[in-house]
């Protein structure tokens, strides 16, 4: 298992732990009985949802693949992420096809996923963590899709059906899907890699033709032929898990209408430095990475709120329409009213590494994930 080392693992942990619930909960169709409890749902998603629902919707897909990368899944997520936009920027004509075809790609397999979705990382064998890998690996949606891709990229087309992997009742073949998959994607080097660990031949012929035994800690094929340590199986487990949910964030993310979420995600603005201080907002990074110019500040006003009896900046949370976000200011801002000023704007995420200088908000401590846009504002 390939952990990143900067990593909190308390900390990431933690916010694992919320976020495999909340996914739990929808998969089971987020029944208000079983919602998870105040100290256990992610703040930011309701939050969210008040600003814009597709918010909620990018923001629960950024935050398990900014999970994903605490795991030491990040190559694999960068090439999946880079196989789309290589095959989106080659061949357009063939991907309009294919993303017609998964234009609501949840619903394809929703039934199959919300019955297999929790995957143990115990460090043992357990009788339902056997189970629960065979199942995901049987769950056609995301072979298909890279073999899919697989065929687009190498100049062979759009292929609908895959006929040449599948057996004469039209299953697919998983062994012979995953080996055309791998042997054409060598240049993605981190996926491929995690394709191997997940999609294991040595497990899935072993647990699924129910031929193995547990002999300390060790899984072993009947015939004494294959021995796979506990170790290689969670290593398995995650990357199966991390592979098809990185396909799954992808088609998620082409469903969402990202015009209305510029300006979403401002946590917070403050001012920061000495003597003539400077404005500076936080946003959640998947927002900040919409409009890399943040064309948007240039709507931010100042405003007296006579509810509050203070000076506010009120920060429209949209392209234009919808309502504005009003955070309190210090007084002292207001001398620059009328003028031009450098604003700053910071990407943030939940604060889970070691070594980071954390900054509270009402949904948890965030710290910053790159560098600043700095734009001249004109006060009014």
């Amino acid at each position: 298992m390939n952990i990143n080392r900067q990593v909190d693992e308390e900390k990431a942990g933690a916010l694992m732990r919320r976020y495999w619930l909340h996914e739990k909960w929808v998969q089971q169709e987020c029944p208000i009985e079983a919602a998870p409890s105040e100290d256990d749902a992610i703040g930011w998603y309701g939050w969210l949802m008040e600003q814009e629902p597709e918010a909620y919707t990018l923001f629960r897909i950024a935050l398990g693949e900014y999970l994903c990368e605490t795991q030491g899944f990040g190559a694999m997520l960068s090439d999946v992420k880079r196989l789309f936009s290589d095959c989106d920027r080659m061949y357009p004509q063939e991907m309009m096809h294919f993303w017609s075809h998964y234009e609501d790609p949840p619903l394809e397999f929703n039934a199959q996923w919300r019955n297999i979705w929790p995957i143990s990382t115990r460090m043992a064998f357990e009788p339902t963590d056997l189970f629960w890998y065979q199942e995901k690996y049987e769950v056609d949606l995301f072979l298909v899709v890279l073999a899919q891709l697989r065929s687009i990229r190498l100049g062979s087309g759009w292929d609908e059906y895959l006929c040449n992997l599948r057996d004469s009742r039209g299953k697919l073949k998983k062994g012979v899907a995953v080996d055309f998959v791998l042997g054409g994607l060598g240049g993605y080097a981190g996926l491929h890699r995690d394709l191997e660990i997940a999609y294991d031949p040595r497990l899935r012929n072993t647990i699924g033709h129910n031929m193995y035994t547990v002999v300390d800690n060790t899984l072993k094929s009947l015939d004494g032929e294959i021995e796979v340590s506990v170790l290689e199986f969670v290593d398995a487990c995650l990357a199966l898990q991390n592979v098809q949910n990185s396909i799954l964030w992808m088609l998620s993310r082409k469903q969402i209408d990202l015009r209305p979420l510029v300006g979403c995600g401002v946590v917070t603005t403050m001012l920061l430095g000495d003597g003539d201080r400077v404005p500076v907002s936080l946003q959640l990074a998947p927002f900040f990475e919409i409009d890399s110019e943040a064309a948007w500040l240039d709507q931010v006003c100042v405003a007296w709120d006579d509810g509050d009896d203070t000076f506010v900046l009120q920060l429209p949370h949209t392209s234009g329409y919808g309502a504005a976000i009003s955070q309190p200011l210090a007084a002292d801002l207001l001398t620059a009213c009328g003028t031009r000023v450098a604003w700053s704007l910071l990407p943030v995420m939940p604060c889970i590494h070691h070594g980071h200088k954390s900054i509270e908000t009402p949904w948890g401590p965030v710290c910053v994930q790159g560098g600043a846009v700095v734009k001249e504002v004109e006060l009014i």
